[in-house]
């Protein structure tokens, strides 16, 4: 007889590390098209508001490279939307392969 896996729950530090994972590619996004407007107008201070945007992607890229690597210490796999395209779900589950998210 084996014994039926239990089934952990997140922990909050995972948790947290999910809702960062989700956002971040996000707030990416949202630089890169402020970026965008920033290089498109005549401002005076462009320069500036380029290089402080470049660094806050910088500062977001980098933590999620941390993220990224804490999910492999931890054997937490996550899937992403590329699977969907492939007719399968999106998500992140832990070394058992139970579903944290």
């Amino acid at each position: 007889m084996s014994a039926a896996p239990t089934a952990e729950r997140a922990t909050v530090e995972e948790l947290t590390m999910i809702r960062d994972y989700v956002m971040m590619p996000h707030m990416l996004t949202m630089c890169d098209r402020i970026l965008e407007d920033v290089r498109r107008s005549g401002n005076l201070f462009a320069k500036h508001f380029e290089q402080f945007i470049q660094l806050v992607m910088d500062g977001i890229t980098r933590d999620l490279n941390m993220i990224r690597r804490e999910f492999r210490t931890r054997q937490i796999k996550v899937w992403d939307r590329q699977l969907r395209n492939q007719g399968r779900k999106p998500g992140i589950s832990d070394r058992r392969g139970m579903k944290l998210y």
